[in-house]
């Protein structure tokens, strides 16, 4: 439990499991591919060099993937994610007081029922040596995290990718500081926090069997099986607040930084999803082409 960078880095996974979209009607191909991974080449509207964005699947880990996406951003100037950790004592010590909220640690166990919180507390006995009474100190999000990472092992391919620019010597960019990150996480209510996480705790079997299609349909290639399997959480706070506001607020970031330097951009694969105001459609209407590397 004192490992607060490695926890942090599982961001993302949570982001690909809990937040939701809009499903088209049509527009997207369903073709299988050979390609095992969602990857967006960004040419067009006067740029020196193609840029190119990733879409992370936090729970899916493929060699072949990984090689080849090292290839392509061997080609690019630098590595943009949407949150570039530092992993230093000074770091760890500011998500130490980000992540916790003992105040309100009580009112939070309270919003379970008498089954749930057996369920929480036996959970975390098991897993993590202490019972969900004490760990409500953490805030929603954290409780979400430490469950999901039991139920679908995440994999961080960003610390990958980050070792690789190091390597090469490229410049790492991230679009946000912990500071706004775990900020949109407290946007999200609390009411829907506290379903996700029952959710989770009383049918992790669902949770699994989901993550395993989406992982299926990711590596086909198949989006719209992907969003077949989210489709419940349609219109929902946590998608406006995770999804559409933070790629408004990307947008200009993004221009500027691929007009800079050809970019290799790793974000959740949601954010590219077609919901509203989702960044291929923001990308399109500023002029970029977005083709989908097949």
């Amino acid at each position: 439990m004192n490992n607060y960078l490695n926890t942090l880095k599982r961001i993302a996974f949570i982001l690909f499991l809990t937040i939701t979209f809009l499903i088209p009607k049509n527009g997207y191909s369903q073709e299988v591919s050979q390609k095992p991974y969602l990857l967006w080449k960004v040419s067009g509207n006067d740029l020196a060099k193609p840029s190119y964005i990733f879409g992370v699947n936090g729970a899916y880990k493929n060699s072949e993937m990984i090689s080849e996406i090292n290839e392509v951003l061997r080609t690019t100037e630098q590595l943009v994610l949407d949150l570039k950790k530092e992993n230093t004592p000074e770091e760890a010590s500011k998500i130490k007081q980000l992540i916790v909220n003992e105040a309100g640690a009580k009112y939070f166990y309270n919003q379970f029922d008498k089954a749930t919180q057996k369920k929480l507390d036996d959970f975390f006995v098991t897993h993590y040596g202490a019972d969900f009474k004490r760990l409500s100190a953490y805030k929603p999000f954290m409780i979400s995290n430490l469950i999901e990472s039991k139920i679908i092992p995440p994999y961080d391919i960003t610390a990958e990718l980050a070792d690789f620019s190091k390597t090469h010597h490229q410049t790492i960019i991230g679009l946000e500081t912990i500071e706004e990150q775990i900020e949109e996480f407290e946007k999200v209510p609390l009411s829907e926090q506290v379903k996700t996480i029952t959710e989770f705790i009383t049918n992790p079997e669902i949770a699994k069997e989901r993550s395993d299609k989406i992982i299926t349909y990711y590596k086909n290639q198949d989006i719209k099986g992907i969003y077949g399997e989210l489709e419940e959480f349609e219109d929902t706070e946590m998608e406006k607040i995770m999804l559409e506001a933070r790629n408004i607020k990307w947008l200009p970031q993004l221009t500027s930084l691929m007009k800079d330097k050809s970019s290799f951009i790793a974000i959740g694969v949601t954010h590219m999803l077609p919901f509203k105001n989702n960044l291929k459609d923001l990308l399109e209407t500023e002029g970029y082409t977005i083709t989908l590397v097949k």
